[in-house]
């Protein structure tokens, strides 16, 4: 029987979200540098909401306000 090592935790680089947290850890070329999936559909809506492609109410709309977005 062999006994595994546990799995290491990573942090998102923007947020700080655990990889035990967020729902997937997308780890960069360094072993420092990682994005959360919530942080990706922000930096995703934070480039398609000023060119006009995605429209965004409520809550999303303040938060990418929040982050500097020009909504």
């Amino acid at each position: 029987m062999t006994v595994s090592a546990p799995l290491p935790t990573f942090y998102c680089s923007f947020c700080g979200a655990s990889s035990n947290e967020a729902r997937a850890m997308f780890l960069g070329l360094k072993a420092d540098v990682a994005i959360c999936n919530d942080c990706v559909v922000l930096a995703v809506e934070a480039h398609l909401l000023p060119l006009g492609l995605i429209h965004l109410s409520g809550p999303r709309r303040m938060l990418a306000a929040d982050i500097g977005v020009r909504v």
